[in-house]
């Protein structure tokens, strides 16, 4: 049952507390009952409804629509990015299809990588890129890196790539963690690469095998670092081999030590069973009390045989640098890949909620057309890409509830998402937070369907399965920049 959840788990009593919180506010104006629903909101509207209701209810909803632009963005998928001052910063990542889908290049060939940094306005119109310095070249053009951004700075480290300027194929996990300046970073690009001297652009550039890690998630919560999940993956890329994954949520603070930066008080959280992901979303969500920013594991791959994890794990103790994970018991249905993702909450003195929706991907279950239901695989092909979006509802510390947008509501108009980013229109960001979008914000004097940001890049699959019993289909970089809205149900 999808409720809105409140300080207090009980429906029945959640509807009594609502009670006398109303009855609390005066006596009610004369006025009829049609004209006072009239005039609330379309957010109040939908809250009411949930709180009155005992049947299931549908959760926000989404859709994409193409956006009109007049210049060109480079395609890119897997690759790190961050905001700042009206610019996306995009760093890394990979200007070819998924590996082993195309003949040529061979899966990840260092020519297909994206040896350049980007900063792009859409309002503007501006796109500027320019060379990857040298000297960062291996480590800042590595594809599926781990990176968050924090204020001004973004963090990023690890990432398949490849160990030497001279090797042709990806073949290393990079040990380096860097902490970039983005107002100088973005001076950097915009000056075409002559100032300011690096130093002022990477401030931190630190060399330790803790953060050789690729395919993870990163978050930073209080000055603590925190990689969930990834692997070391060593040698080029042969299909059906895995690299050592790392079983675990790793922390690990910065310290200046002997006139350098180093990474210090390093630990770890190891549950081989649990932890055994990588290619996860790791969504932030906003819990009680003084443990408020939490976050949770929706998805990731792959189990023992090759297909997806479905059980949620809910994260505790970020703030504390004691990381406490608790492993739910429902199941995911769809969308377990890394994927563009939308964080939305509430939270005051009525209700907390949260909601996290997943653009596509790749999926544990597809939608079948003919039985117009929910099918593990594609035609007997595990973890299919996926043309469906979907949302978890949760408390972040006990339960998620699912809801996968089936026909008629709108399903997403190609095999889109994976390794795409969510660039959020800033205005509707939380207070405090850089990834969570406010409901209050959103929904103030505005009628819904409401444009909330754009989704860009990842991958474009020409089918579910690449390698089917119908041929050979392609993947690509995708090229198409989308606008993302949010309705109520």
């Amino acid at each position: 049952m999808k409720i809105l959840f409140l300080k207090n788990k009980n429906l029945l009593w959640n509807i009594f507390l609502f009670s006398i919180f109303f009855l609390s506010c005066g006596t009610p104006q004369p006025v009829k009952e049609e004209a006072a629903v009239k005039n609330k909101s379309p957010l109040e509207n939908f809250l009411t409804n949930v709180k009155n209701t005992s049947t299931n209810q549908d959760l926000f909803q989404f859709s994409l629509q193409p956006a009109t632009v007049n210049f060109n963005l480079p395609a890119l998928q897997s690759f790190a990015s961050a905001m700042y001052n009206g610019y996306w910063i995009l760093l890394g990542g990979s200007e070819i299809g998924f590996h082993g889908t195309t003949s040529y290049p061979p899966p990840f060939a260092s020519t297909g990588a994206n040896d350049s940094i980007w900063v792009v306005n859409v309002q503007n119109s501006v796109v500027i890129g320019v060379p990857t310095p040298l000297i960062y070249s291996n480590f800042l053009s590595a594809t599926n890196q781990q990176f968050y951004q924090v204020g001004n700075y973004l963090y990023i480290c690890g990432g398949f790539t490849k160990q030497y300027s001279s090797n042709t194929q990806y073949n290393w996990t990079s040990d380096r963690f860097f902490e970039i300046y983005l107002p100088a970073l973005l001076q950097y690009v915009l000056s075409g690469a002559t100032s300011p001297p690096l130093n002022q652009v990477f401030t931190k550039v630190i060399q330790n095998p803790f953060v050789q890690v690729t395919g993870g998630s990163m978050i930073v919560v209080n000055n603590n670092y925190y990689l969930v999940g990834g692997q070391n993956y060593q040698g080029t890329y042969t299909s059906g081999n895995t690299g050592t994954y790392t079983n675990a949520i790793r922390k690990f603070n910065l310290s200046y030590v002997q006139n350098q930066w180093t990474i210090s008080n390093t630990s770890s959280v190891i549950d081989a069973v649990n932890l055994h992901r990588r290619d996860l979303n790791l969504v932030p969500v906003i819990a009680d009390g003084m443990d408020s920013l939490r976050a949770v594991i929706y998805g990731g791959v792959f189990t023992s045989n090759g297909s997806a994890y479905l059980n949620p794990v809910y994260i505790s103790g970020l703030v504390y640098g004691a990381p406490v994970i608790k492993v739910d018991t429902m199941q995911q249905k769809v969308n377990q890949y890394n994927c563009a993702s939308v964080s939305i909450a509430a939270n005051n003195v009525m209700f907390l909620y949260n909601q996290s929706a997943f653009l596509g991907g790749i999926s544990y279950m597809k939608y079948d057309t003919s039985s117009q239901q929910l099918v593990v695989g594609d035609n007997g092909m595990p973890m299919p890409f996926s043309n469906l979006i979907s949302s978890m509802f949760t408390d972040g510390q006990n339960f998620s509830n699912e809801d996968d947008q089936l026909p008629p509501q709108y399903m997403l108009p190609a095999y889109i998402g994976s390794d795409a980013i969510f660039f959020p229109l800033t205005q509707y960001l939380m207070n405090g937070y850089t990834d969570i979008l406010d409901i209050d914000k959103i929904f103030s004097g505005n009628t819904p369907p409401i444009f909330i940001g754009y989704m860009y890049g990842g991958i474009l699959s020409d089918a579910a399965t690449t390698v089917s019993v119908n041929g050979h289909f392609n993947t690509y970089a995708n090229p198409v920049l989308y606008k993302v809205f949010i309705s109520l149900p």
